[in-house]
């Protein structure tokens, strides 16, 4: 159990992962129950591995299954599976357990910053409403990421300063635009020496 506390803590994933299926390995060989299915399906979910977490909770045993932080933690898989942000951060509300609740923490913080670069890339304008539950935050927190991300309310809706996204559209059309110039000139000694 250390280990797997230690893995938590450090957000080792793919430790965290590799001490799960050892240890489900173990209990099946020993006809035991899967100590670690809550920390099992979160390092899937942590790893964007939702097959991994379907497959999994499909061969748990009932007992486990019964647990309710695993039965939670599954909620999120379901919720990310079918592209439910706002059920996926309503469950991650839920009460969790120390170590779980620093796995779940950082998932949202994940799928959070996954949402707003969506919303960037995506809008130019949104709705309050639909901003709030693409990115699971209330009226405030929304407000105070909007402040942050520099983002203009107005009339209930999100204007959103897309400054940066053109910054690297251009940027990479400035890259495109060097290497055709490149190209041309070496071109054009190809033709020269011939």
């Amino acid at each position: 159990m250390s280990k797997i506390v230690a893995a938590v803590e450090a957000l080792d994933i793919s430790l965290l992962t590799r001490l799960c299926e050892e240890a489900e390995l173990t209990a099946a060989e020993n006809n035991e129950v899967h100590p670690f299915p809550t920390f099992h399906i979160l390092s899937a979910l942590l790893d964007a591995d939702l097959s991994e977490a379907r497959f999994l909770w499909k061969r748990l045993p009932p007992q486990c299954k019964a647990d309710a932080e695993t039965r939670a933690a599954w909620a999120l898989a379901q919720a990310l599976w079918q592209r439910d942000s706002r059920g996926f951060f309503e469950a991650a509300e839920q009460q969790w357990s120390k170590e779980a609740g620093h796995l779940v923490k950082e998932l949202v913080r994940q799928k959070r910053e996954a949402a707003i670069r969506h919303v960037e890339r995506g809008y130019s304008r949104i709705s309050m409403e639909r901003a709030g539950a693409t990115l699971g935050l209330n009226h405030s927190g929304l407000v105070d990421l909007c402040q942050r991300q520099e983002w203009v309310i107005e009339d209930g809706f999100i204007l959103i300063n897309n400054v940066k996204h053109n910054r690297d559209a251009d940027n990479y059309a400035a890259v495109q635009q060097s290497e055709l110039q490149m190209l041309t000139e070496q071109l054009i000694k190809l033709q020269t020496t011939s």
